[in-house]
């Protein structure tokens, strides 16, 4: 008797990761119009839902990571000292998907986005999908990944 396993591959998916305190979060099944938006009061919430997507799909996520940018780069232009100050939690954040990914062996890019910020009606028109004013984590999640294969 000859025995052999046979390995079933998985569907890939693309996840975008905005960190933050709160957490937006995009997934994106390449060469479709499969784009699904999630946002997270905690980062911690945002790293279950990667681990669950992880048992159906082969997984590879693209993390904004606030360490990349320069001093006076990340909101620097048009925000307050306060404001300024938020961008130290959003590189521990980004410190702690890197581990996570690590530890977990989850493919990964780490990354400075470039065409985050877009108004909602930019957004719908590009994509089809409707967001409120208010959900700018979510469309810099998937704003990440969009055009990605």
């Amino acid at each position: 008797m000859i025995g052999f396993e046979m390995k079933v591959s998985k569907t890939r998916l693309l996840i975008g990761i905005d960190p933050g305190s709160t957490c937006g979060m995009a997934t994106l099944i390449p060469n479709s119009k499969c784009l699904n938006l999630y946002e997270f009061d905690s980062n911690i919430q945002a790293m279950f839902q990667v681990i669950e997507l992880s048992n159906d799909y082969e997984i590879e996520l693209f993390i904004e990571d606030a360490r990349l940018y320069k001093k006076s780069g990340f909101h620097a232009e048009t925000s307050d000292k306060g404001r300024l100050q938020g961008v130290g939690y959003v590189k521990g954040y980004s410190k702690e998907w890197e581990a996570f990914c690590r530890l977990k062996m989850f493919r990964f890019n780490l990354l400075q986005a470039k065409n985050t910020k877009v108004s909602p009606d930019f957004f719908e028109k590009l994509t089809g999908l409707k967001t409120l004013k208010t959900q700018t984590h979510m469309r810099d999640a998937a704003m990440i990944i969009f055009g990605r294969s």
